[in-house]
């Protein structure tokens, strides 16, 4: 028997027992993965899943190529293209890889389980052409069996059971001819988690977010890019047929809408859509970054105050039918100040109601450049919309630099007491009309070209529709005092490029002196040479 020596070191074989237990299973796993990915072939996998994503679709739906990828085990579709039958694309969707985990153990039953999907650079292209015609209104799935047929004798019965699925490098572009209206999707992920109830009921949860840019006639309608987020746990059954929002998050330039609602009808042509959108006390200098950029850049100063808003979009979603949105939006508190530090709006308070039919009708009231301001009315958007707005303010007009560029080197003070009514077209500065009157008071110009400013210490004038006249008012120029009389046609030619308004009218005064209007004296021609030299050679001034 051979005593312990307690000195001497004991082997130490569990490391390598442990490295040839993990090699052994490891290669156990390759070699079942192997043996079980001969019983799934992916070609006659791709020619079972084609007709069914085809009716899916309602397109036809070509896969370039299909093969198994052994680790992790899967079966990757590639090149897989839906075709647009009306041309107003080359396509309607794309997809660079489709990958479908698939479980091994169902393998040996000859069932193919598919528990996880990843999709890979998705590309849709959503189209509407000058008629109204789209390529995607008409997707309504088809039934199985009339597109495809039983499964034959041969075929692998294939069972998803899905846990989760993620869409990574989506893109999307939406193109309206009849709309003049673009948007473009892009960078665009997607994961969602899904669990199938006892009771037919699949739930899905997860989250989303991309960047969108949106542009209308060439005029891009939010910062560009925009990042947008959306998170969501819905349910639908097992048909499919409507989609109910458990809870749901909207992101928007980190502007957070809570959402909620159903959309129904998801195989016919035209959906139904019921959706509530709820937005609270929304800090309002979170909404300036979601601002065009040319208003951020005429702002460019400091906000405070709350936002909120109730939204409903109600109605059907399809063919040449959109669903209407109604609600109201509320501000409270709101103040605003330019870069330069002026308040260009203060004490902001009302309500913005969508009222349905296009038609938006603003109530709110404040004070903008230090008077006390007012708007309230009727817009009418759309093709044959309108507005009716009754306007009515007392500005500093100090601070319109704030917010007008004005010319180089003018300079503006003095109220204006405004008090409009104003009809025409959203959106068409040269069709608009105004009704009413502006009150000047102690209103003082300058401008580099004039030597003396320009004063009008009171005065009305009278606006009707596109005209303006304005009878004896007293205009101080510089030293002299004038009485101005006039007559101005056609207002909507200060907005057309290119045009002049008509202006007949009278100036009536005592005095006015030319001399002093020129900003740089004329020349004296008295000063001759002789005495230019005479005060060069003995150090002498000329007349200072």
């Amino acid at each position: 028997m051979q005593r312990h020596d307690p000195e001497r070191p004991v082997p130490r074989r569990w490391p390598r027992r442990l490295l040839a237990v993990a090699a052994a299973l490891g290669l156990g796993y390759l070699g079942t993965v192997f043996a079980l990915s001969r019983l799934l072939d992916p070609t006659r996998l791709a020619d079972w899943v084609q007709p069914r994503l085809a009716a899916a679709a309602n397109r036809d739906v070509e896969i370039g190529t299909a093969h198994v990828r052994l680790v992790p085990f899967e079966v990757r579709l590639s090149e897989v293209v839906v075709s647009d039958p009306t041309g107003l694309a080359e396509s309607l969707a794309s997809v660079g890889t489709v990958a479908l985990k698939v479980r091994l153990l169902p393998l040996l039953r000859r069932e193919v389980r598919v528990d996880r999907i990843a999709v890979m650079d998705p590309v849709v292209n959503l189209r509407v052409g000058p008629d109204g015609q789209t390529n995607f209104g008409d997707m309504s799935p088809a039934s199985e069996e009339s597109r495809t047929g039983p499964p034959g004798p041969g075929d692998h019965q294939l069972t998803l059971e899905l846990r989760d699925i993620r869409v990574e490098g989506g893109r999307l572009s939406y193109a309206s001819a009849r709309d003049s209206l673009e948007a473009r999707v892009s960078e665009a992920t997607a994961e969602s988690s899904v669990r199938h109830e006892p009771g037919g009921r699949w739930l899905l949860a997860g989250r989303s977010q991309a960047s969108v840019l949106l542009v209308r006639a060439g005029r891009t309608l939010l910062p560009d890019p925009t990042q947008a987020a959306l998170s969501f746990d819905v349910e639908t059954g097992d048909d499919f047929e409507q989609l109910s929002i458990r809870e749901g998050t909207l992101s928007v330039e980190g502007i957070a809408f809570a959402l909620g609602g159903s959309v129904g009808d998801l195989k016919e042509p035209v959906r139904r859509l019921a959706l509530e959108a709820t937005l609270r006390d929304l800090p309002i200098e979170r909404v300036l970054p979601a601002l065009p950029d040319s208003l951020q850049a005429r702002l460019g100063g400091t906000a405070s105050g709350t936002l909120s808003a109730e939204l409903t979009v109600r109605g059907d979603l399809g063919p040449d039918v959109r669903p209407e949105v109604t609600g109201t939006t509320t501000l409270s508190g709101v103040r605003v100040s330019a870069r330069d530090g002026v308040v260009v709006a203060d004490a902001l308070e009302g309500r913005v109601v969508l009222a349905g039919g296009g038609r938006v009708e603003p109530a709110v009231s404040g004070r903008v450049l230090g008077g006390a301001a007012s708007v309230g009315g009727t817009v009418t958007l759309g093709r044959d919309g309108g507005l009716d707005l009754t306007v009515r303010a007392d500005p500093d007009l100090a601070g319109v630099a704030s917010v007008v560029v004005l010319p180089d080197g003018v300079t503006l003070s003095g109220r204006a007491k405004v008090d409009l009514r104003v009809g025409g077209t959203p959106g068409a500065a040269d069709a608009l009309s105004f009704t009413g009157t502006i009150d000047a008071d102690a209103i003082r110009v300058t401008h580099p070209a004039l030597g003396v400013p320009v004063i009008v210490r009171s005065g009305t004038v009278r606006l009707d529709g596109t005209r303006a006249r304005f009878s004896a008012i007293p205009v101080a120029v510089g030293s002299d005092l004038l009485s101005v009389t006039g007559d101005l046609r056609d207002l909507s030619a200060l907005a057309r490029e290119g045009s002049t308004p008509y202006l007949t009218g009278s100036v009536e005064g005592d005095h006015l002196s030319l001399v002093a209007l020129r900003a740089t004296p004329p020349a004296d021609t008295a000063l001759t040479y002789g005495r230019v030299a005479f005060a060069r050679v003995g150090g002498r001034s000329v007349r200072g």
